[in-house]
């Protein structure tokens, strides 16, 4: 006797992306013209792409590795310092 298990999935989390392949049908009898294929481009992301994107916290402009702050040269008193940039996150 074999035992089938089902086992239930998940879809992938998908992002569809500007850009898409649209492909064009020119007829002369419109009334049987088939409807034109849309392939939309789809961007399969994680879970956790979803939750950093929807929670402002998770923003990467909250990271100072990947955007920095700036270092910057005083003229007047010949040395550097460094400007805090302002990070502003809104989840849409």
């Amino acid at each position: 006797m074999v035992i089938t298990e089902q086992i239930l999935t998940k879809r992938p989390f998908c992002r569809p992306l500007p850009r898409y392949e649209e492909v064009k049908n020119i007829t002369a009898k419109p009334e049987t013209a088939n409807i034109p294929r849309d392939r939309t481009l789809w961007e399969i992301v994680s879970q956790g792409q979803y939750i950093r994107e929807y929670y402002p916290t998770g923003h990467l402009i909250n990271s100072p590795a990947y955007y920095p702050d700036r270092t910057k040269y005083d003229e007047e008193k010949k040395q550097f310092y460094t400007e805090k940039v302002v990070r502003c996150s809104f989840p849409f």
